[in-house]
């Protein structure tokens, strides 16, 4: 967890240019903060992550909706081609209940 979060701080140094860190430093300045290059440095992961973290729940979400509607696909074909076999009953769970007493 930590190296990739050190690899996206490394990542986000790389993209932005000197004058955009003036920039931000002159805005943090103004803002009463000391604007060392940590500082900015965290301050700017922080803002990674702020936007990265919606993103990330979207796809965790609709991933886990993908796969988990791939295993229902399944199921209903399976039970539907054992069926079709007659091997187990289409309705299992009336058949279950009603063999238990």
């Amino acid at each position: 967890m930590f190296g990739l979060l050190l690899v996206a701080f490394l990542i986000v140094v790389l993209l932005v240019n000197p004058e955009q860190w003036r920039t931000m430093a002159r805005g943090v300045s103004q803002a009463g903060l000391r604007a060392t290059p940590l500082f900015m440095l965290l301050w700017t992961g922080l803002a990674v992550l702020t936007l990265a973290a919606p993103v990330g729940i979207y796809f965790a979400v609709f991933g886990a909706l993908w796969y988990g509607a791939l295993a229902i696909c399944q199921h209903a074909i399976l039970r539907a081609m054992l069926a079709g076999r007659r091997t187990i009953p289409l309705r299992l769970h009336v058949f279950s209940t009603t063999a238990r007493g």
